[in-house]
């Protein structure tokens, strides 16, 4: 492709939580947290490259002041606007000016079915039923929820339990994370021993997605340097999320010409022609 379709934007660091699996290694703010001003450069170059999603994410994006003013400036050039949040911080004020801001889509992580699953990989007590509580309120404002959950070793077992928390949320999706170790990933979570076959026998009134196996119902994956792409908080270009390769800086050059001109992109394609695909593609580029 010309430009990526789907373009995450981790555009802050700051959270509120401490999850032990997070890319980002969200907390306090970093030394290069871009501007509002250039941050609405970044989105702006998002639009500019042709891409039609962009998803909001980072850290904890409502930490930032000037998200509601970035949903909406990304909704006037035309994109399609997601938010990835933790949940916590969504009040029935901050959920009534994310729809006014004209955001399309939210999606709030919940990591288990219980407060002691959820909470042991989030690092924070109380967060459960905070997000819990943030993912109703985007619902009852009428915005799309998705929920996200991160499934690894020790929440496995509850996969069917979280997809039916999903369906008590009215969750129009669920989209399921297979843990990758990247950022400040804990060595005490491992990926799930599920075969992909076992999500063959899942069944709900909601779309399910897998991020991280190359076979799963629905759009296959691996989609990094594809169709999707990761911009940081400091304007660095990642194929994907959980694939920590530069491929330039939109600080320094276009989007477009980064995703254009890329030898990197290029190896990635060429690789998953052949027999690197998904997590497997994760693991060769780490």
């Amino acid at each position: 492709m010309k430009c990526p379709f789907i373009v995450t934007y981790s555009f802050t660091r700051i959270c509120n939580l401490k999850c032990r699996h997070c890319y980002s290694n969200g907390g306090k703010m970093g030394e290069h947290e871009l501007s509002p001003d250039k941050a609405r450069d970044v989105v702006k170059q998002v639009a500019d490259a042709g891409s039609r999603i962009i998803i909001f994410d980072g850290g904890e994006p409502l930490m930032r002041e000037d998200i509601f003013e970035l949903i909406r400036f990304a909704k006037s050039l035309g994109l399609t606007t997601v938010l990835g949040t933790n949940g916590t911080l969504i009040t029935p004020s901050v959920a009534g000016k994310l729809l006014d801001a004209g955001l399309n889509h939210c999606a709030v992580s919940i990591d288990g079915s219980t407060p002691q699953t959820h909470e042991w990989l989030r690092g924070v007590e109380g967060c459960f039923e905070k997000a819990v509580n943030g993912a109703t309120l985007i619902r009852k404002a009428g915005i799309p929820l998705q929920i996200n959950a991160c499934l690894h070793s020790r929440n496995q077992h509850e996969l069917q339990d979280i997809i039916r928390l999903a369906e008590s949320l009215k969750a129009d999706a669920v989209q399921l994370f297979l843990y990758v170790r990247a950022g400040r990933g804990s060595q005490d979570i491992m990926p799930p021993s599920l075969s992909p076959d076992a999500f063959n026998n899942v069944e709900s009134s909601v779309a399910i997605r897998l991020i991280g196996t190359t076979q799963q119902k629905g759009s296959r994956c691996c989609s990094a340097a594809d169709k999707v792409c990761c911009i940081l908080n400091d304007g660095t270009v990642y194929p994907c999320m959980l694939l920590p390769v530069s491929l330039g800086n939109v600080m320094q050059n276009a989007l477009s010409d980064i995703w254009n001109n890329s030898p990197m992109i290029m190896k990635m394609n060429e690789r998953k022609k052949g027999k690197f695909e998904g997590m497997e593609l994760c693991r060769v580029w780490k």
